[in-house]
């Protein structure tokens, strides 16, 4: 998943979601500006024209960790999709009854 967030000055502050390793689709895999170019090009094309410097500028950036949160009272929170997916089958259960 990518995504832009737009800043003040009219630019955008952009973020890739991806594996950190494991395969063509990760940013272990993303190592030159062929394979960034490549990429980009056959899963975002339309971003790429928007972009100038795409791969220089994405070899010059840190890549980031996953983050992992924690309930107030310290258990691992639940992942979001399975509290929604519960509400979701508990939404459909009633409404068949």
């Amino acid at each position: 998943m990518l995504i832009a967030l737009p800043n003040i000055d009219g630019s955008f502050t952009v973020t890739l979601f991806l594996a950190l390793k494991g395969g063509a689709e990760s940013f272990a895999a993303l190592d030159s500006r062929e394979t960034v170019d490549a990429f980009f090009a056959s899963q975002f094309p339309d971003v790429v024209p928007l972009m100038p410097g795409l791969a220089r500028e994405f070899l010059e950036r840190p890549v980031g960790g996953w983050v992992r949160s924690m309930r107030m009272h310290g258990r691992p929170a639940k992942p979001p999709c399975c509290s929604a997916m519960q509400r979701m089958r508990s939404c459909r259960s009633t409404a068949r009854a």
